[in-house]
């Protein structure tokens, strides 16, 4: 005769995995990022039942999947669960976990310029300071850092890095002493951009 199969006992029938989650949080929500800056985005997963169970985390930027993962979670647990992913597309983007937001993070960049190289004179004695001035102009929507270099006849005499904030303009002034007689020419690079400031007549004692 064929066996008979055996009856599940109540236990077994009332067993459930019963997984929700929490509220996902990022530690840099509400700030302004670097373009190509990574953030964390953290959940909490608890399972209530009284089995195993497994769900599908989806990680989403502006309601575009970035990841997905599957996460198992022993009865009567919670782990917390870390995503981590870099943004490099520019303005706000909202991250979310399952369709519950963890808030805002906006992605800008720094846009930096040299306005404006000139020198305070057109001729000056042997062994004599001269300034050289320019202004430093941040268009971009964060602060931004650039190295900037004086140069005498393409020859690098001085360097300093300043750090401009967004949407603002810093003037720089540079001092050096002209020790070769002659023509000199008086440049500043930042970058990929050299401005001439001018060509001041060096003579001698």
């Amino acid at each position: 005769p064929t066996p008979r199969p055996t009856p599940e006992t109540p236990s077994q029938l009332n067993e459930t995995a019963n997984i929700t989650l929490g509220t996902p949080s990022s530690p840099s929500t509400g700030e302004v990022i670097t373009n190509g800056t990574s953030v964390n985005v953290s959940v909490n997963v608890t399972n209530t039942g009284n089995t195993n169970g497994t769900i599908t985390l989806n990680l989403t930027r502006n309601r575009t999947v970035e990841e997905t993962r599957s996460v198992d979670v022993a009865a009567g647990k919670n782990r917390t669960e870390f995503f981590n992913i870099t943004l490099t597309e520019l303005g706000p983007q909202e991250l979310s976990i399952n369709g519950q937001s963890a808030g805002t993070v906006t992605v800008g960049r720094s846009s930096i310029a040299l306005q404006n190289a000139t020198v305070n004179t057109t001729s000056v004695i042997q062994n004599n300071t001269v300034l050289v001035n320019t202004t430093v102009e941040n268009n971009g929507s964060i602060s931004g850092s650039t190295s900037l270099n004086l140069a005498v006849n393409n020859n690098s005499v001085r360097n300093r890095s300043v750090e401009v904030p967004a949407n603002e303009v810093q003037s720089i002034t540079f001092r050096t002493v002209l020790t070769d007689p002659g023509d000199q020419r008086l440049s500043i690079t930042t970058g990929n951009q050299t401005e001439l400031a001018g060509t001041v007549n060096v003579t001698q004692r």
